[in-house]
C-alpha cells in the first residue's frame, strides 16, 4: 500500500507537470520525444536505481517476506518496517534501522524467521561391516521403520530406509524421516 501511494503521487506530479507545459503552449509530444533519447543517458546514470526497482518488483511479486517478518539478510537480522522503492528498511535487535538495497534483497539468500515451523528432516547413512547378510539387513530396517512409526513425532509417510551403496568394505543404509518438535 505505501508503494502504491507512492507510485500514484509520482504519476499526478508528472501527469500534472505534462498539462501545465501544454497550456503554456509548449509542444508536450516533443518533450517527451526528446525525453526518451535522454532517457537512454538517464538509464544509464540511474543503472543502481533501476535495478533496485527491479529487485522491488521481484520482492512484492515473489513475497519471500512481508512488513513485520524477523528476517535474516546478508548478516543483518531484525523486523521488515518498510518495503520502499530503493531499499527495504529493517530494525535490528540493537534498535537501529538498516536500509538494504532491494537489488541486492533480491539477489541473495533472504531467511524468513518469522516462517519457521516445527517439522525437521532426518537423514543419515549407516555402515555395515560387508559380511552382514542381507536377511539380517531387511529385518534390521524393518524393525527400524516399525519402532519410527510408534513415535507419534515422526509422520509415518515421511520415513524411508534403504540401501544406497556397497562399498568394498560396507552395505550402506540411507535413513531419512521427519519429525515434529511440537506436542502431539
Amino acid at each position: 500500500a505505501p508503494l502504491l501511494s507512492k507510485s500514484m503521487r509520482i504519476l499526478i506530479a508528472i501527469m500534472g507537470t505534462l498539462i501545465f507545459m501544454q497550456n503554456l503552449g509548449v509542444n508536450v509530444t516533443a518533450v517527451i520525444a526528446g525525453l526518451g533519447v535522454g532517457g537512454v543517458a538517464i538509464a544509464f546514470a540511474a543503472q543502481n536505481t533501476v535495478s533496485n526497482l527491479f529487485g522491488t518488483v521481484t520482492i512484492l511479486m515473489d513475497t519471500p517476506f512481508k512488513i513485520g517478518d524477523k528476517i535474516r539478510v546478508n548478516g543483518t537480522e531484525g523486523f521488515v518496517e518498510e518495503i520502499g522503492f530503493r531499499s527495504t528498511r529493517i530494525r535490528t535487535a540493537s534498535n537501529t534501522l538498516a536500509c538494504l538495497p532491494n537489488s541486492l534483497v533480491a539477489s541473495v539468500q533472504v531467511d524468513n524467521l518469522s516462517e519457521i515451523n516445527a517439522t525437521y528432516r532426518f537423514k543419515t547413512i549407516l555402515k555395515f561391516a560387508k559380511n552382514n547378510s542381507s536377511e539380517k539387513l531387511i529385518k534390521f530396517s524393518e524393525e527400524l521403520i516399525y519402532s519410527l512409526k510408534q513415535d507419534s513425532k515422526v509422520l509415518p509417510e515421511s520415513i524411508t530406509v534403504y540401501f544406497s551403496e556397497l562399498t568394498e568394505f560396507s552395505k550402506n543404509m540411507t535413513i531419512t524421516f521427519q519429525y515434529t518438535i511440537m506436542d502431539s
